[in-house]
């Protein structure tokens, strides 16, 4: 696992977006399976207050495969640059790639990892 650096709007619990989305920097760990993406562009999609908030999609349910530990980014779609690949990514996708990506982590930062797999 590595970490990546990341500025952008995060949340570290569920709740109104007004008042736990916040603008700031973490450190995000990448694992083997995943890729690290410098964001291009991500829309405000009309389901991300929903998925910040934890009314949409079940994202804070500890038994459900979308469950992802805070701190999250918030946003829910993006188009961006591969810029690291884990050692267990098998979909051939490769640093320099423009991707369009949905993770379950989010994309409203600068850089974010997601499911290279996927």
């Amino acid at each position: 696992m590595s970490k990546v650096a990341s500025n952008g709007f995060f949340y570290k619990r569920a709740g109104p977006i007004q008042s736990v989305l916040k603008k700031g920097s973490e450190s995000l760990t990448m694992g083997a399976n995943q890729v690290s993406v410098q964001i291009k562009a991500a829309p405000l999609h009309r389901t991300d207050a929903a998925i910040v908030n934890g009314t949409a999609l079940g994202r804070t349910k500890k038994g459900d495969k979308l469950y992802t530990p805070f701190p999250r980014v918030g946003g829910c779609e993006g188009v961006g640059k591969v810029i690291d690949v884990g050692a267990d990514v098998k979909s051939g996708v490769k640093a320099g790639d423009l991707v369009w990506i949905a993770p379950v982590q989010g994309t409203w930062a600068d850089k974010v990892v997601a499911n290279g797999n996927m």
